[in-house]
């Protein structure tokens, strides 16, 4: 029954065919020293967990464990176009979140079933969901690796010992990793000043201009400095050497609202699409532009062979039998009852779409509308 967890429904089936109470009785606990009796006046089941001290394996072991630490906000660097982790290996920042990285390596033909002992250092505290003590059953392939990750933080400056992690299989310790003292301090006795951690929180207008100038954008988070952005003179030169590398981030031109900016506003609007979308088909304005056909919203597709079941009316309505004509039409039309006065291309448009109902003398009508000399390429016209 404790295998039947992947949902609600499941869970609950496994416990209806159980002889147990859907709602429990009263219990008593009595501790005495390391002893705790529990007494129940219903039927229950009782799930222990604990740990023990494990003896050594005494047979060659294969299992290669490893632990690393890396902060949160700064995990990674590139060495030129390498991606590489950055481990924490001198000083912890209390305040500051951190990550283990814990792998175990089976190098042998054989998966090898493992109960790994996991531990955050000692005077930390867990994040993300995290814990103080935790043991995982993990199963680890022939000739493959795993990993977990847990998450801490150092309220306070010291210095702390870490427990590692250590992995046992059938009661016997099989491999761990090296014990080691965590540094804990209130300032970094040393920085990265060239990361851009330190450069987007504790660096000048200049040094985040050069790291702009000097940086691939493409894999640096942007939005590290939008706290900053509320200075005028700073969101101007940043956002014009943005715009000078080819480069969008939409939280740091939402501060264009913020600082009224007609240009920055504009480029933002234009990549609100949930705004966009409540703004109806088609709008110009100074500030936003919608045109179906830019947005993918709408395009013209070519109907061929299209053949009309009915050359005349049937019934008061005209009816177009073609679903996906009847659709496309209504989209256009929909498009067109936003505009205030339709253009040249417009009126091309409905000339098509008559065309393609049989409706000749409408599609006089429209054509007789179009000043070829206004639209963008005659071919269609002439055509």
């Amino acid at each position: 029954f404790p295998d039947a967890s992947s949902c609600v429904a499941e869970m609950m089936f496994a416990i209806s065919v159980l002889d147990l109470p859907f709602k429990p009785g009263k219990r008593t606990t009595a501790r005495d020293g390391d002893r705790v009796t529990l007494e129940g006046s219903t039927p229950l089941l009782l799930v222990r967990k604990e740990i023990k001290e494990a003896a050594p394996s005494t047979g060659e072991s294969n299992i290669l464990v490893s632990e690393a630490f890396y902060r949160v906000d700064d995990r990674h660097h590139f060495d030129g176009r390498e991606k590489r982790d950055k481990y924490v290996t001198d000083e912890f920042v209390a305040g500051v979140s951190y990550g283990c990285r814990v792998v175990l390596t089976n190098p042998t033909a054989v998966t090898q079933k493992l109960d790994a002992l996991l531990q955050i250092p000692q005077g930390a505290l867990p994040i993300q969901r995290g814990f103080e003590t935790r043991g995982i059953e993990i199963r680890v392939g022939a000739y493959s690796t795993e990993n977990m990750e847990y998450g801490f933080y150092f309220p306070q400056p010291g210095t702390y010992s870490h427990y590692p992690v250590h992995a046992a299989q059938d009661g016997k310790l099989v491999a761990a990793a090296r014990p080691a003292t965590l540094k804990v301090v209130a300032t970094p006795t040393s920085v990265d000043t060239a990361s851009w951690g330190h450069v987007s929180q504790r660096g000048t207008t200049e040094q985040v201009m050069a790291y702009l100038d000097s940086a691939n954008l493409q894999r640096t988070d942007l939005t590290k400095i939008a706290w900053r952005l509320r200075d005028r003179d700073l969101f101007s030169k940043v956002i014009d050497r943005l715009r000078s590398r080819h480069t969008y981030d939409h939280v740091l031109w939402s501060y264009g609202l913020f600082h009224e900016d007609t240009d920055a506003a504009r480029e933002y609007l234009a990549q609100a699409d949930g705004f966009v979308r409540t703004c109806g088909p088609w709008l110009d304005t100074p500030l936003v532009r919608i045109d179906p056909v830019e947005r993918l919203a709408w395009q013209h597709v070519e109907y061929y062979p299209l053949f009309n079941a009915r050359a005349h009316r049937f019934g008061p309505r005209h009816q177009i039998a073609n679903v996906e004509l009847a659709r496309q039409y209504d989209a256009l039309l929909h498009i067109l009852s936003s505009r205030p006065a339709l253009d040249d291309n417009d009126w091309m448009s409905v000339t098509c779409y008559m065309l393609l109902q049989d409706r000749v003398t409408d599609a006089f009508e429209a054509f007789a509308r179009v000043n070829p000399e206004r639209l963008e390429t005659r071919i269609q016209h002439d055509y």
